[in-house]
């Protein structure tokens, strides 16, 4: 394993922020938020993990990897992208692709994994999104089984946040 490890992480509705947890026990490392993260903070760190939610196939937070790549480049990055889709390879991909450029990309090693829902943790803006998106998925004849379980789980939360979801990335970092 690398000498040392950082998990940083920015989480909106908390399923981020619990894998986050996870990893930071597992791994017996540091965690921090990335909003109180700064670059001082990880010169010491062989390895970064950086976590964050997907929305509209962006990344949250990403920035931070993005905007200080040049003084991270030397260093072992993986980061994980949390939401609600499955990690289908099509998706994991676009997802990919729309949040690093080429110049960062060869240097990332990525994981999406599957978090959670849980209206009652929504904006009000977030809210109205989903329940438009609740009646298109109504009153549409072809929705797929994870826009079906989205609508359920506006009415019952559902996490999907387990130690084997992160068994593959904690397997990675070890192997570093």
């Amino acid at each position: 394993m690398a000498k040392k490890v950082i998990v940083i992480y920015k989480s909106k509705y908390g399923f981020t922020s619990k894998y986050a947890k996870l990893i930071s026990d597992i791994l017996k490392c540091e965690l921090i938020s990335a909003d109180k993260v700064t670059l001082d903070d990880c010169k010491s760190y062989d390895t970064i993990i950086y976590g964050g939610g997907i929305y509209a196939f962006r990344i949250n937070g990403l920035e931070f990897i993005k905007n200080n790549f040049d003084e991270l480049k030397n260093k072992n990055i993986v980061v994980l992208a949390t939401g609600f889709m499955k990690g289908k390879k099509e998706y994991s991909e676009l997802v990919f692709r729309r949040n690093f450029p080429k110049n960062i990309s060869d240097n990332i090693k990525f994981f999406h994994l599957r978090g959670g829902f849980d209206f009652s943790k929504l904006s009000f803006k977030d809210k109205m999104i989903i329940r438009l998106l609740g009646f298109k998925i109504k009153h549409s004849n072809s929705s797929s089984e994870e826009e079906k379980e989205l609508l359920q789980a506006m009415y019952k939360p559902i996490n999907y946040c387990s130690k084997e979801n992160v068994s593959e990335l904690i397997s990675y970092v070890r192997n570093l």
